[in-house]
């Protein structure tokens, strides 16, 4: 058995545990006395402990019985709870593709910030690591056994009992939410139990010097079908392409039939080069000029990562912001799955660290991209713009004039409203969105500044109709907002929304998958210079 041990590293924060607790099912009637204080050091109040429901504290104090939750105080004295802190054992499953760099990298990033020591045991007979986080007193707090395969098992894992948290790389589907439920779990999909951990994307990466920058769907799914052999074909050199992809098993493979295969018609070719390991890949395609590989965007390295041009000229490259924005075509979300069963605090407290602030930079650094907000100018819009002008049957010149006059000068983030068809209802990742962008709104992050709302629609209709559409899409964003945030926290940063119908397409409106991705609303922050509307 291999061990590695990673020494202490000081605290991020100094938040205790509990102020990451979000959500709990020990329940305690404890007795002692205790200083509950409020994370920023300002107010104390103590008493007596008389019970800890994991999401509150009780106490018994010269004022009366009072009830503070978790998530705002920090607790010391003889009467706190601290054997939640201690003794957990659980176990996480799924994807190797957050399992393998991703994951420890987060465990310990979490165990450096309970300050507390991190030994990692991997098991070659089975592939399970177990990652042991060790309070500097010596006692082991948690060990949590680590595998990391495909999607499948995350979900199949939580049914059987012996996940506590499963890895996607894909949304949970149908079938396993119906094994879900009939061992008693919950629909993940319409509950507490389904995180969006980061954003990922399948690329093609090339050798550097490939003059080959730019590849439609179509001709990847040809040149992993085999059908495409040499470069000349699509615009490069004369030069046999080799193919590198990974193992049939893994989850990018299975991304890559869903999105670029079937709708194609195709199936990979037996030419392609297999491979379990991704950094291995990109090695290969670094050596070989004719090279080219299939693999997430967090494995690019020193490869040339191609774009991808749609069937009606637009094209999209996977930079961060793209695939923050799911403008690249080949984005994906990388999900985390809670059971719902009874388990140990540690659980709560680690899946509500990895989508913290404070694990952002680590998906960063482990190559992934991160849910941080990301801003961008005016010149975000410049292709989009040349694609209306060019592209588009009805086109306003007076509407993109209006657009461009109100967003000058203005920031785009990297948020994007999406709805389920049909409706103004916003899908789920959009929802995930929101009450991120609520919790820097109430940081105040853009105080100072104006938010503007600015809704788009596809073309599947006149002009008018669909610039009503948008503008109807518009509303029902800010009506999600005052849902989340309360009118009041409006007064420091003004929220306004405007709406240009089918400007600036992001996707194909010859597609239904283009038309719905049409169908957004962009957010946007410019000085408070234009007024409120």
């Amino acid at each position: 058995m291999m061990k590695l041990k990673f020494a202490r590293a000081p605290a991020v924060t100094a938040l205790s545990l509990a102020a990451f607790l979000t959500f709990g099912t020990a329940h305690a009637q404890l007795g002692g006395q205790v200083t509950l204080t409020s994370i920023d050091g300002n107010t104390s109040i103590g008493g007596e402990l008389i019970e800890f429901d994991g999401l509150n504290y009780r106490l018994r104090t010269a004022l009366g019985e009072v009830e503070i939750s978790v998530t705002q105080v920090r607790c010391e004295g003889p009467g706190c709870p601290e054997e939640i802190m201690f003794g957990a054992t659980f176990s996480i499953h799924g994807t190797s593709t957050i399992g393998l760099g991703l994951m420890p990298k987060l465990v310990e990033g979490y165990a450096e910030h309970l300050q507390a020591d991190l030994v990692r045991e991997t098991a070659p007979d089975t592939g399970i690591e177990t990652i042991r986080v060790i309070h500097e007193d010596g006692r082991e707090m948690a060990s949590i056994h680590l595998l990391a395969r495909n999607s499948d098992i995350a979900f199949d894992s939580i049914a059987a009992g012996r996940a506590a948290i499963g890895m996607s790389s894909r949304p949970v589907e149908d079938a396993e939410v119906g094994n879900l439920v009939a061992a008693g779990e919950p629909d993940p999909r319409q509950s507490k139990y389904e995180s969006v951990l980061a954003h990922d994307a399948i690329v093609a990466i090339v050798n550097p010097s490939n003059n080959v920058r730019i590849l439609s769907i179509e001709e990847m799914a040809n040149i992993l079908a085999g059908n495409l052999t040499n470069w000349s074909q699509v615009g490069g050199a004369d030069m046999p392409i080799t193919v590198h992809a990974n193992d049939p098993a893994s989850g990018n493979i299975d991304f890559i039939d869903e999105h670029v295969l079937r709708p194609n018609n195709q199936t990979i070719g037996f030419g392609a080069k297999r491979y379990t390991d991704d950094l291995e890949l990109t090695d290969a395609v670094l050596a070989d000029p004719g090279a080219i590989g299939f693999t997430s965007s967090a494995h690019v390295d020193q490869a040339i990562a191609l774009g991808i041009e749609k069937s009606c000229g637009i094209t999209s490259f996977p930079t961060d912001f793209a695939i923050k924005t799911e403008e690249y075509p080949l984005t994906r979300r990388l999900y985390l799955y809670r059971s719902a069963k009874a388990q140990h605090l540690h659980v709560y407290d680690l899946m509500a660290y990895m989508v913290s602030d404070l694990a952002q930079p680590l998906i960063d650094e482990a190559g992934f991209v991160s849910r941080s907000i990301e801003r961008n100018g005016l010149n975000v819009l410049g292709q989009r713009i040349a694609h209306a002008l060019i592209g588009q049957t009805e086109f306003s010149l007076p509407v993109m004039q209006q657009m461009l006059t109100s967003l000058n000068g203005a920031e785009r983030l990297s948020l994007t409203f999406h709805f389920r068809p049909g409706s103004n209802e916003l899908e789920v990742g959009s929802k995930y969105e929101a009450q991120q962008f609520a919790q820097a709104f109430a940081q105040g992050d853009y105080a100072g500044r104006e938010v503007v709302l600015v809704g788009f629609s596809g073309s599947d209709g006149d002009f008018d109709t669909n610039r009503a559409m948008s503008m109807s899409h518009a509303e029902a964003a800010l009506a999600a907002m005052r849902d989340v945030f309360g009118a009041s926290a409006f007064d420091q940063a003004p929220v306004v929304i405007e709406a240009y119908g089918e400007m600036t397409p992001i996707g194909c409106n010859d597609t239904l998958e283009g038309q719905n991705a049409n169908h957004r609303v962009e957010v946007w922050l410019r000085p408070k210079k234009h007024g409120n509307t």
